[in-house]
């Protein structure tokens, strides 16, 4: 029965598979935004790389402004240079030496 329908009118047939592919269609676009939603909300929402928040220069603004004491300012600050130099120190065990660096390790005093 259904075959001599679409044998008398291939018109309706033609509808019918644009309707199901546009159906298809719109299913993985709802599916792709979803995946993205859930990607994001799983992965933490950024796709930034991870930073320390403040800067020396942010510290020592704060510092100037009286907004941080002299100890608070001094731990800070070595405790961001620390995460530095582990963060060297991570990155030269991964990579080979590329030449760009003097080898000569930071101190305090250069970084003001």
């Amino acid at each position: 029965m259904m075959l001599q329908t679409l044998a008398q009118n291939p018109e309706v047939a033609t509808q019918g598979i644009y309707f199901w592919l546009g159906m298809i269609v719109l299913a993985a676009a709802v599916l792709a935004v979803f995946a993205l939603i859930l990607r994001k909300l799983l992965l933490g929402g950024d796709d930034e790389p991870a930073s320390f928040g403040f800067t020396l220069a942010d510290l020592r603004d704060l510092h100037a402004k009286g907004e941080l004491t002299d100890e608070q300012f001094d731990q800070a600050k070595r405790q961001m240079l620390a995460r530095g130099r582990s963060m060297i120190e991570d990155d030269s065990a991964q990579e080979p030496d590329s030449g760009g660096t003097s080898g000569k390790p930071v101190e305090e005093n250069d970084l003001g």
